[in-house]
């Protein structure tokens, strides 16, 4: 029998295109009522959604993908931004009747933090820290209804010339203590306040600013309601070319105070107005920048100090 010889079959390693599975490194992970969230280095957008009782939702987009989750019974969250430009976008959807702690440390970068509580918050505390790091940063709060609740607000807005704003649209209701405390750091920040609304006689509202002299930030308060509480603006160290800016339109209703303190190199200047006269208008006073103290319009009492 004649055998014909046959050359063996070759193997041809080759090389098979996959389909891209790239793997987000954003996360958000829950553990009890914690709802910790980590951003990613390129940038990311974290939407957050909480129904007032503790029903949160999470959404954090970036480059390299989608992370979501959800969760029930959180009033823990907390926010981890990476080095790129983030976005922190915080709303309730009903009034907040649960307590919360929301803390971003939003990291290097030009970052924007939004917290919309306009729905309300009612007979809980709420703490609100933001730590803005280096960048040209934007923080925004908005404010509905406090009844008998505690809010507490620090923003320390890192280095960079940054942007923080607080608006408080419908007053603070019955026993409930409001503070807003902004430390402006390095670079040239504009601090801005705008509260309106009834203070009820059981209430207070503090606000708190410390800056740098030499940076040029600039705050500028205004209040304009009925104050039979207590408003109080504490700033150390007003800058060098702006300071202080603060309007206040007391309705002539009013039964409460006004006090501005101002911490200079030199001691605490301040003074305190009241409404006297509760007749006509509104009593309007303005805390000058470059005195410190309160004008004292006719219809208004001012204690200097």
């Amino acid at each position: 029998m004649h055998l014909t010889s046959r050359t063996p079959d070759r193997f041809q390693p080759a090389l098979t295109s996959l389909e891209n599975r790239a793997v987000p490194s954003a996360a958000a992970t829950i553990v009890g009522s914690k709802l910790d969230i980590t951003c990613d280095d390129a940038g990311s957008f974290v939407q957050i959604r909480d129904n007032g009782q503790g029903a949160v939702t999470v959404a954090i987009k970036s480059a390299s993908g989608t992370v979501t989750a959800a969760g029930t019974g959180i009033n823990n969250i907390a926010v981890h931004g990476g080095a790129g430009n983030d976005t922190v976008d915080f709303r309730t959807t009903g009034n907040l009747i649960h307590a919360l702690s929301l803390h971003e440390d939003l990291g290097a970068g030009n970052d924007y933090s939004y917290t919309d509580l306009y729905r309300g918050i009612s007979g809980v505390p709420l703490a609100l820290d933001i730590n803005a790091g280096a960048g040209t940063d934007s923080v925004v709060t908005q404010f509905g209804t406090i009844d008998r609740s505690y809010v507490s607000v620090h923003a320390a807005l890192g280095d960079g010339a940054d942007y923080f704003n607080a608006v408080m649209f419908s007053g603070v209701g019955p026993r409930s203590v409001v503070n807003m405390s902004v430390a402006g750091q390095g670079g040239a920040d504009r601090v801005d306040y705008n509260l309106m609304g009834k203070i009820d006689a059981t209430s207070s509202v503090t606000i708190y600013a410390d800056n740098t002299v030499t940076a040029n930030d600039r705050l500028i308060a205004r209040y304009r309601g009925e104050l039979d509480g207590k408003l109080t603006l504490d700033v150390n160290g007003a800058a060098s070319m702006y300071g202080v800016q603060a309007w206040f339109a007391l309705d002539a209703a009013s039964t409460g105070t006004v006090t501005t303190v101002v911490q200079t190199p030199t001691g605490a200047i301040g003074s305190t107005a009241r409404v006297t006269d509760h007749t006509g208008l509104p009593k309007v006073t303005v805390l000058d920048r470059l005195e410190n103290i309160l004008t004292e319009p006719y219809g208004m009492d001012v204690t200097r100090f």
